[in-house]
């Protein structure tokens, strides 16, 4: 066995450097363990780039966690793995990656290529752990194997961890949440922590928290609790220690729409969504308030993630245009009102002050004239029956916008529909209810998450 542990390790070792948090290896390294007087295996060490080489456990104290972590699960996975071929019915088709990881462990070749084919394995193994856990199902079968799904579907590894902030920077409490968020999405992993740490709260995708507070009874009273929806005066504020600067970094993305209407719609038909994306939707309540633009301009000062600008009703031409201008550029154009539209200069405004403060910010225009024109019509309807309106039926958006062009605001109030917030939320609640989204708005969220994860 001092053979098979000491491959174990090594493979742990190489497989772990590539899988923790890079806060950590940015830094070290693990190694492959030394042996000890009479072949037995050491622990796993650590190497820093310099070259000086020690124990794991010798590691400073806020990266000591994350290194066992990474280490553990590794060792875990491996374990569950080969004790599984070792109990299967020899020649069972359908192990592939497996196979090699338990070969690579029982063997007697342990070459360089031969550590490098088990470290592969397991990033395989793991893929195919990954899919049989989406929910959309594995799309490749023929890297997708029953006895590995049922082995990642009945051996979930879950790490409870108390206070996973404790001595590392705010900088670096937020890679390791969005490290533990990975691991969870990636792998056949889970995660449950308590923490004070806004940072740590800010855990988007498949993360659920609660406050946990005791009781005067005494008992424990456990309830769900998402603090990006708090306000500066709730109590349960104060109890997580949060100010609202510190309530705003629970975001990873702003988006900037043009009034309340826009953000009434977005919130009520991907409440979902826009939690997971961790984005925050800020309106300016009209494009032709420039004293609005002192609010993103705080925005900007004040937060780091990336900004995005929703309008409507603006040409492609023109807004490629202004996306390639500079600060000086737009504020020439701005002067010399040289921009064909409200829309454009506000645009303009918007763009020119994030160029100010340093921050870039992406425009998405959406094709029709108002964000009414994304909404479902038959929705629309039965939101205004439902309210009592009296008046025409609406014929739809496209025959509105025909007949009234740009004066169609003018001709709402004839089908029972105003500019008030409450109605567009009832109607996107509507939509949602029926299953029903917008796709230019699904494509702005799209190109949001995707520029979140690093895509194209």
């Amino acid at each position: 066995m001092d053979d098979v542990d000491h491959r174990l390790l090594t493979i742990a070792a190489v497989a772990a450097t590539r899988r923790a948090p890079p806060f950590l290896t940015d830094r070290y390294a693990f190694v492959v363990p030394r042996r000890e007087p009479g072949g037995r295996p050491s622990s796993i060490e650590v190497c820093r780039d310099g070259g000086l080489i020690f124990p794991a456990d010798d590691l400073a104290e806020g990266y000591r966690l994350w290194a066992q972590l990474a280490v553990h699960d590794v060792v875990e996975m491996i374990e569950s793995v080969s004790d599984a071929f070792a109990r299967a019915t020899p020649h069972d088709p359908g192990w592939g990656a497996a196979e090699t990881l338990a070969e690579s462990i029982a063997g007697s070749d342990f070459s360089a290529d031969a550590l490098e084919d088990a470290v592969v394995a397991i990033d395989d193994v793991q893929r195919v752990w990954t899919a049989a856990r989406s929910p959309s199902g594995p799309a490749d079968t023929d890297t997708i194997s029953s006895p590995l799904q049922t082995i990642a579907e009945a051996a979930p590894r879950l790490y409870v961890i108390d206070e996973p902030e404790r001595h590392l920077h705010p900088g670096l409490q937020r890679d390791a949440r969005d490290w533990m968020e990975s691991l969870a999405r990636d792998h056949s992993v889970q995660f449950l922590y308590a923490s004070h740490a806004p940072a740590m709260l800010g855990a988007y995708e498949d993360a659920r928290l609660a406050h946990v507070e005791r009781a005067p009874d005494p008992q424990i009273s456990v309830r769900p609790l998402d603090p990006r929806d708090l306000v500066a005066t709730d109590r349960e504020m104060a109890e997580l220690g949060m100010d609202r600067g510190e309530a705003l970094a629970l975001f990873r993305a702003v988006l900037l729409v043009e009034g309340e209407t826009d953000s009434a719609v977005l919130q009520a038909l991907y409440p979902d969504r826009l939690r997971n994306l961790g984005l925050l939707v800020q309106p300016f309540r009209g494009v032709a308030a420039p004293e609005r633009l002192l609010d993103a301009e705080i925005l900007f000062r004040v937060l780091g993630p990336p900004f995005h600008l929703m309008v409507d009703n603006c040409d492609s031409e023109v807004l490629t245009r202004l996306t390639e201008m500079t600060a000086e550029e737009l504020g020439v154009a701005l002067d010399t009102k040289s921009l064909p539209s409200t829309e454009a200069r506000f645009v303009a405004r918007v763009r020119r002050s994030a160029l100010f403060q340093g921050r870039d910010i992406r425009v998405h225009a959406i094709p029709e004239r108002d964000i009414l024109g994304t909404l479902d019509d038959d929705c629309i309807r039965a939101v205004v029956a439902s309210r009592g309106a009296t008046g025409e039926l609406w014929p739809g958006w496209a025959a509105v916008e025909k007949t009234h062009g740009p004066k169609y605001n003018r001709a709402l109030d004839r089908y029972g529909i105003g500019k008030d917030p409450s109605f567009f939320t009832e109607v996107a609640q509507q939509m949602r209810r029926h299953d029903l989204t917008a796709p230019h708005l699904d494509a702005v969220l799209d190109v949001i998450w995707r520029t979140l994860h690093g895509l194209p």
